[in-house]
């Protein structure tokens, strides 16, 4: 999963400063149609694979459940998903002001936000590069746990940054952060469902990702009009990420009392 990753993240070297220069010189009318059709032949792409695809492992399981059983059967699973749903809101909740730092107060210019995008991806690309490896040997609820602990990292610069160099902390924690989250939310899904669940282990965990990317930027905007200073709204966004990480750390121990119960259970 990672490796396949690293290509993205290869071609983001190169695009991130040339869309910053874009910007700067001809502004997002000529950048957002280039975006346009590179998603266009990138869906091109996918659907000409699919139709590729002929391997009996990828026919639709017979075992699926329902979200109300999986939730009541496998107690890790309310606990996995509060934990993403705390470190999705600290996201969201703070990222709308982010690009308000960066021009209001510190006056930065597309191409400086490049500059800075750039080294996010360069730790993107090593999150992905390395994440592999550290999943197959940590497992996917650690790694996930010390991710939410970097996410921490990329918003607090935020709170006291006067100068834009101030903020290549945050763009490299946010970097490994993307690469981090992308892979180990999705490997714990597979370790917590097993073979024969993953598409319903995974429909959970994506309609709670969806109601939680709903409410958090709206809760941003609310703590903003009730007049919550910056620096208040990043750190409430710090303690949820950082309760995120806290709350998985059940889930380990969720996993022997539902152990137990199958075992008892069984004839």
């Amino acid at each position: 999963m990672a490796f396949v990753r690293v290509a993205l993240v290869s071609l983001t070297f190169i695009i991130t400063p040339l869309a910053g220069l874009i910007l700067d010189y001809w502004g997002y009318r000529v950048l957002l149609p280039l975006a346009g059709l590179s998603g266009l032949g990138s869906s091109l792409t996918f659907f000409s694979l699919l139709r590729r695809i002929k391997d009996p492992s990828l026919t639709p399981s017979q075992t699926a459940s329902s979200p109300w059983s999986i939730l009541r059967s496998d107690l890790r699973m309310p606990l996995f998903l509060s934990g993403v749903l705390f470190f999705g809101l600290g996201v969201l909740i703070s990222a709308p002001l982010f690009s308000a730092v960066q021009v209001d107060r510190l006056n930065l210019s597309y191409t400086q936000v490049a500059w800075l995008g750039l080294a996010q991806s360069i730790f993107w690309f090593f999150g992905y590069l390395f994440g592999g490896r550290l999943l197959d040997r940590l497992g996917g609820i650690r790694v996930l746990q010390i991710v939410f602990v970097i996410n921490a990292l990329a918003i607090l610069p935020y709170i006291w940054a006067t100068r834009g160099w101030m903020l290549l902390p945050a763009f490299i924690a946010a970097g490994l952060v993307t690469a981090g989250a992308d892979l180990a939310i999705m490997y714990s899904v597979i370790e917590l469902a097993g073979a024969e669940r993953v598409p319903s282990y995974w429909a959970v965990t994506s309609t709670v990702a969806g109601l939680r990317g709903l409410l958090g930027p709206l809760i941003g905007s609310v703590l903003v009009k009730m007049g919550w200073p910056f620096w208040t709204i990043f750190l409430l966004s710090v303690v949820l990420t950082l309760t995120g990480a806290a709350v998985l750390s059940l889930v380990r121990k969720a996993r022997y009392a539902v152990n137990a119960v199958l075992e008892t259970s069984t004839p």
